[in-house]
């Protein structure tokens, strides 16, 4: 409903600082009402980033780009998924806490949430021209316009 009046691409990284703000919390969460807003915060954003993420795609690469896209992202994304953990762990065994692993967490989050920021918005009629002729204002007005 908001990307109707502020950008997808805005959202997505607004989406992701939302995140950012979410472990920031849980790292100094102190008391259930704390975790309990963790929830709300991480959950809302996390839940928005999917949706945001597949529009943001298809504003710059077009929705026949979709597919391919998301499968060259997969491996990255797999391997730091699957790194992750272990890193953390590393970091539990060397510091006996896993604080420092979820401020590096927001961190990433934060660069993550700059660079899509700073990613310029495409020519919406580029884009639009690689799927079908680019909507005139004569084609929605009937030509009286």
């Amino acid at each position: 409903m908001l990307s109707t009046r502020i950008s997808a691409q805005k959202l997505l990284a607004l989406s992701v600082v939302a995140q950012v703000i979410g472990i920031v919390v849980l790292v100094q969460a102190s008391s259930l009402g704390w975790l309990i807003l963790y929830v709300v915060i991480y959950g809302c954003a996390y839940g928005a980033f999917s949706p945001l993420r597949a529009s943001v795609m298809a504003d710059h690469f077009g929705r026949r780009a979709y597919g391919a896209i998301t499968a060259v992202q997969g491996i990255p994304v797999a391997v730091c998924a699957g790194l992750g953990p272990l890193a953390a762990g590393w970091l539990y065994d060397v510091l006996h806490h896993y604080e420092v692993a979820f401020w590096l967490c927001a961190c990433a989050f934060l660069l993550a949430a700059i660079g899509i920021a700073l990613v310029p918005r495409p020519d919406v009629q580029r884009v639009g021209s690689a799927q079908a002729p680019a909507v005139r204002e004569e084609d929605l007005t009937g030509g009286a316009g």
